[in-house]
């Protein structure tokens, strides 16, 4: 399964806080801002960018000094959240 951010759907930075924060076109579909914490902005920011969930897990368990598995089970904890609220659209392909 692939995942890519909703368009009008923008990670900002302020003061120390990530925030996603919605367009106006997107408040129909999703809440206008919500707050992350730093690794799920890392998160995003690699998944806005087109990588693998497996690739973002690698990342996110190299730079946070945990196991491949943890840093995989927390990651599909965010992806299910964030497409659960919108943010993140799944992409199915035919095979």
């Amino acid at each position: 399964m692939t995942y890519k951010t909703r368009p009008g759907i923008e990670l900002l930075h302020i003061c120390g806080v990530h925030m996603l924060v919605g367009t106006r076109a997107t408040w129909d579909v999703c809440p206008h801002v919500t707050q992350l914490p730093k690794g799920a902005a890392m998160a995003w920011s690699l998944l806005a960018k087109g990588h693998s969930p497996k690739a973002v897990a690698g990342t996110l368990a190299f730079f946070s000094h945990q196991p491949q598995a943890k840093a995989e089970e927390s990651l599909a904890q965010f992806i299910e959240k964030m497409v659960e609220k919108g943010y993140l659209i799944e992409e199915h392909h035919d095979e």
